[in-house]
């Protein structure tokens, strides 16, 4: 939880003040969606080939014929991997605003402000002594791998340490995300949040959530789990990508109330207000495949609300 700020010259004992920092990360879907892939770290993609894209697309009808198409993205992919189709075209082609879950995400001045504001605690307290006894060599470990010095991280709160060494571990590049391809491919692109909002549903965690979520970050099994995530994603795998997003949440139900079912359930307000004020407008839905999973999901939560929901892709 958010206790203190401390001003970047203050923190000449984190590296972050040298970190751009992204909002790749911003739900905990996206996170393990696009935490690693194909990609080597220095950039150079192995040559592989990847399978005919799929992914997950649907059309919600409302009530009185109101449409939106869902589509689950993913925040980084490897180089070569396409993921267009001809019924994703025809859909963005259909839609008249895009709905994302951040729209600005070039304004790093405005990221790292909001990250900064919350992401230090005035009181010092090892990472390492914030996790479990049992935890602590895998995390001591996975930061060691991220050359990530602990007590580098000394006044930084779990969560933002959680961020921070997801990022270093990611192979992908977040050039290669679809959400922000999709950015200039609707005239009209709205944001369902801000980096401020964002920052702070993190910030607002529980300590113990935080703690899972730094081991969660730590347990990530490498790039080759990232390649099979990337392969569910394109061949529209919601089993496998719902499985693999549930274990990143440890069984801690604050993580999915707070970083999904909260966020999806407002999602969908905006949705069903947006129709109501442009009822002839039809909408393209663009957020992390996370959000769209499971009974909480979008698309069965809009179905609760009367939309006819269909996957067609």
């Amino acid at each position: 939880m958010h206790r203190a700020g401390l001003p970047c010259r203050a923190r000449h004992y984190d590296g972050a003040c040298r970190i751009l920092i992204r909002i790749l990360f911003a739900t905990l879907g996206a996170l393990w969606l696009a935490s690693c892939g194909a990609s080597g770290v220095d950039g150079e993609a192995p040559a592989r080939d990847w399978p005919e894209p799929s992914p997950a697309l649907w059309e919600a009808t409302g009530p009185d014929g109101e449409r939106a198409f869902l589509f689950g993205t993913i925040h980084s992919l490897p180089d070569g991997a396409d993921w267009r189709t001809p019924a994703l075209v025809e859909a963005i082609a259909a839609s008249e605003i895009l709905l994302v879950e951040i729209a600005n995400l070039d304004d790093s001045d405005s990221a790292e402000r909001e990250f900064f504001a919350r992401a230090y605690d005035l009181e010092p307290v090892p990472l390492l002594d914030r996790v479990p006894a049992a935890d602590r060599a895998a995390l001591a470990a996975a930061l060691d791998l991220a050359e990530i010095d602990p007590d580098s991280m000394i006044h930084t709160e779990n969560w933002a340490a959680a961020l921070q060494l997801g990022n270093a571990k990611r192979c992908t590049s977040s050039q290669n995300g679809v959400d922000r391809a999709l950015l200039d491919a609707v005239p009209d692109v709205r944001s369902l949040e801000s980096f401020a909002e964002q920052f702070a549903i993190f910030d607002a965690l529980p300590d113990a959530a935080q703690a899972d979520l730094l081991m969660s970050v730590a347990n990530e099994r490498g790039c080759a789990a990232g390649e099979e995530r990337v392969m569910a994603w394109l061949t529209g795998d919601l089993a496998a990508l719902e499985a693999s997003i549930t274990q990143g949440f440890r069984g801690n139900a604050d993580l999915q109330s707070r970083l999904l079912d909260r966020r999806n359930a407002n999602y969908v307000a905006d949705i069903v207000a947006l129709h109501a004020e442009r009822p002839d407008a039809d909408l393209l839905v663009a957020v992390g495949t996370g959000h769209m999973l499971g009974d909480s999901g979008v698309p069965a939560l809009l179905a609760a609300q009367g939309y006819t929901v269909r996957r067609i892709q």
